[in-house]
């Protein structure tokens, strides 16, 4: 277990020497964990199987709950999702890099198995310097929030590690996030629906969708 810390202003970013055990414990199927602009999550490998078990088994969720993905930037949805409506894109306009997550159609150039919802998948790109900077490195990764199922989502590394202890390969410690809201989930597969609120309010929501 390594954990980097990255609370102080002037070591915001990692090195590359912090990369690389990151891309490491990611390539060798081991959770890692890192902020985002929502609440801490634990991340897997989304193309590996045993990584998203090893991830599931960690939290104590099973798979009728798929994780979301989280992206370094929207381009990268059209790799993994199709017939991405326009609304969709309104959305990731307005709202991206930010606590936004939308559920999609599941593409056709890259599937993951992620859970017991293969027609459909969650992406996010949040808006954390820390986490864009590893998911740009890493690519897009298999995230949710870190937290044992049932317990509050960790709102700082220390929370975390009590957790996961040993489960989790690397932790990236930047500090506390600002609150414990979670993304705000919109559902844009055949209509668009609220799914989950959160940081996103309904009217900042509708407000673009009838701009």
């Amino acid at each position: 277990m390594e954990i980097i810390d990255c609370k102080s202003a002037k070591t915001t970013a990692l090195s590359q020497t912090q990369l690389e055990a990151v891309v490491t414990a990611i390539n060798t199927n081991q959770p890692i964990v890192f902020p985002t602009d929502t609440v801490y999550g634990i991340a897997g490998n989304p193309g590996s199987k045993e990584a998203i078990e090893t991830l599931l088994a960690a939290k104590g969720r099973g798979r009728q709950k798929p994780p979301p993905i989280l992206l370094a930037n929207a381009q990268q949805v059209t790799k993994i999702a199709k017939d991405v409506p326009a609304a969709a894109y309104r959305l990731m306009e307005a709202f991206w890099p930010g606590a936004l997550t939308l559920i999609l159609k599941s593409g056709e150039e890259v599937k993951y198995d992620l859970g017991d919802m293969p027609d459909t998948v969650a992406v996010r790109m949040p808006d954390n310097p820390i986490a864009l900077q590893i998911l740009a490195k890493t690519g897009p990764l298999a995230v949710t929030s870190a937290n044992l199922t049932g317990a509050p989502a960790a709102t700082d590394c220390p929370q975390a590690v009590t957790y996961f202890a040993d489960k989790v390969a690397v932790y990236v410690d930047g500090g506390a996030t600002e609150g414990n809201l979670p993304s705000t989930i919109v559902s844009c597969v055949d209509e668009v629906k609220i799914l989950r609120r959160g940081k996103i309010t309904d009217t900042e929501i509708f407000e673009v969708l009838h701009a």
